[in-house]
């Protein structure tokens, strides 16, 4: 329900009442970084940003400003988690494709945990599905490689094997 309802005081407002567009579409951002596709939390970060514009309100730009700042920091430190866990599938893919892969999955699979640990557990899986890497089963198969590896480093000690045994 706030989140309805911060979303109707934000369209009803944009235009009229642009501080109360601001401050709603702040409000709704906090609830969106939690609770809501990634893209949409920028979307709304960036109508608060609009908003707060019109207004004469200092703090209140301040505000989206900062909120605009803290957005796009989180979308870096999402793709640096990608491009530390998976460091050859971004030599493979190249800067542009790379950029496109994890834009589209960070919109995807927006992360919902502070542990950034398992944030690329599910990229095999996009890889295989997403436009335009379904269509090169390599793409996602290096993907799943570099997760078993992750998997392996993480994993509980156990007794080593013998030689002979492999």
């Amino acid at each position: 329900i706030e989140r309805a309802n911060l979303t109707a005081a934000y369209e009803r407002s944009s235009d009229a009442r642009p501080d109360v567009a601001a401050r709603a579409a702040l409000a709704l951002d906090a609830v969106m970084l939690t609770n809501g596709p990634f893209d949409a939390h920028l979307a709304i970060v960036e109508g608060a940003v609009h908003a707060a514009e019109r207004t004469a309100d200092r703090a209140l730009r301040s505000r989206a400003y900062l909120a605009r700042a803290e957005a796009r920091l989180v979308r870096n430190r999402l793709r640096e988690a990608l491009e530390n866990d998976h460091p050859v599938l971004g030599s493979y893919l190249g800067d542009e494709l790379w950029l496109e892969l994890c834009e589209g999955y960070i919109a995807a699979h927006p992360s919902r945990v502070r542990s950034l640990r398992d944030f690329g557990a599910s990229l095999p899986g996009y890889l295989e599905q997403a436009a335009p890497f379904a269509a090169h089963p390599v793409i996602a198969e290096l993907a799943a490689f570099e997760r078993r590896l992750l998997d392996g480093f993480d994993a509980a000690d156990d007794i080593r094997a013998e030689w002979e045994e492999l």
